[in-house]
């Protein structure tokens, strides 16, 4: 059973549960009045997709110069507050379109499959 905390906004107690160890922002939200704001998130592991086209950043006040960098993947733990366990959101571009969600289940899963994928192709 994990630990409560109190925090009261214009006289209204609101109860959240602590973070969990991986959250990355403990300060930021157990406890606020905003539903939004009592979300837990970790830190997000990235790599760089070197397969995939460049994206070109363009510099504040509309220069003419373009900075290419490369794609990244990230995943990312979440977890509402209200909620029975984190899941995954897996980023693999630049809007929110282009990220998906997994249980801890499913992303086990992937992970293997992932994981004997690469092995085989490394064996030959």
């Amino acid at each position: 059973m994990s630990s409560i905390t109190a925090a009261t906004f214009d006289n209204v107690t609101l109860l959240a549960p602590l973070c969990p160890a991986w959250c990355a922002c403990p300060e930021d939200h157990p406890g606020q009045h905003l539903d939004g704001d009592r979300i837990h998130l970790s830190a997000t592991a990235e790599v760089d997709l070197t397969r995939e086209p460049a994206v070109l950043d363009m510099p504040d006040c509309g220069g003419l110069t373009e900075h290419p960098r490369l794609r990244r993947a990230g995943v990312t733990l979440r977890q509402h507050y209200a909620a029975p366990a984190p899941h995954l959101v897996v980023d693999h571009g630049e809007t929110a379109l282009e990220t998906f969600e997994l249980t801890l289940d499913e992303a086990e899963q992937f992970a293997r499959g992932l994981l004997e994928l690469v092995r085989a192709a490394r064996v030959g």
